[in-house]
Formats: C-alpha cells, sequence, structure tokens
C-alpha cells in the first residue's frame, strides 16, 4: 500500500492514536452497506434516489498498517 504524508494532524483509525504533521499514513476506503443497494422511489410524483450504504476514507498510522499485513 502507499503511504502519504500528513499535512495536518490525524487520528489512526485503528489503534486512535495520533498522526502528527510530517508522519507517513495510509489511505483506506471503507464502506458502511452494501454498495450497489440503492433505487429510485417516487414520492408525490417527484423521483427521489435512496442510497442504503456509506463510503469513507479512514487513516491507519505505519505501526498498525505494518501489524495488519504481517499478521
Amino acid at each position: 500500500m502507499k503511504s502519504k504524508q500528513a499535512r495536518r494532524n490525524y487520528t489512526c483509525h485503528s489503534c486512535k492514536g495520533e498522526i502528527t504533521k510530517g508522519q507517513r499514513y495510509t489511505p483506506k476506503r471503507v464502506t458502511i452497506g452494501k454498495r450497489g443497494d440503492d433505487w429510485i422511489e417516487h414520492i408525490n410524483g417527484y423521483p427521489h434516489f435512496v442510497q442504503n450504504w456509506l463510503s469513507f476514507d479512514v487513516k491507519y498510522c505505519q505501526t498498525c498498517l505494518e501489524s495488519e499485513v504481517t499478521a
């Protein structure tokens, strides 16, 4: 996985430790729900898009990433 250099302070998603500015971290995308589980509903004659999943980026410090890879 490719790591990036932090431009500001972040919190590690795994250990909740601090990633300080200048340290290396690895971003990962986390998805909650089933991707593609969406449809269109018509409410009062107007179409509404309903999405049942959420995707966002989290950050992992180098220590957590190395322990995850070796495990």
